[in-house]
């Protein structure tokens, strides 16, 4: 199998594995659709705030990520608005604090009032990222 971001060839033979990577791009290798069909996925989606800065990636290596915050998010994919102009039918890489994901790009719009692009995109694969917070922390 390849990778969908960065075409390169896997030895990694347990897809079902939710923490499947990449090895060269650390890209999501679990298909999105396992994760729409389970209710942990719902259940992960649910808890990310709708709110997310998010970084994305066009190609493989790619020095600096572009940067974008979501304007909604739910099982299927997600809505953000970027500086950056995409294309329909591009992969991307998406990488955040709740989630990670190579995504397809179904929309690129430019918004009439910010001049920024609003982007929508389907994704292809996914990772939830594992919540590493307590209920309060203190420094010294």
């Amino acid at each position: 199998m390849l990778c969908l971001f960065c075409l390169m060839p896997q030895l990694f033979n347990n897809l079902n594995d939710p923490e499947a990577v990449c090895v060269n791009c650390t890209s999501p290798l679990r298909p999105a659709s396992d994760w729409q069909l389970e209710t942990i996925g719902q259940r992960a989606i649910n808890r990310i705030p709708k709110n997310l800065d998010i970084n994305f990636y066009t190609a493989w290596p790619q020095s600096t990520a572009y940067t974008g915050h979501t304007l909604d998010v739910s099982p299927n994919g997600l809505r953000f608005i970027s500086d950056h102009r995409l294309e329909k039918g591009q992969y991307i890489k998406i990488s955040s604090n709740s989630l990670d994901a190579i995504a397809l790009i179904t929309y690129c719009q430019q918004d009439d009032e910010t001049h920024r692009w609003i982007v929508g995109v389907s994704f292809q694969t996914l990772r939830f990222r594992r919540s590493q917070g307590a209920f309060f922390s203190a420094k010294a």
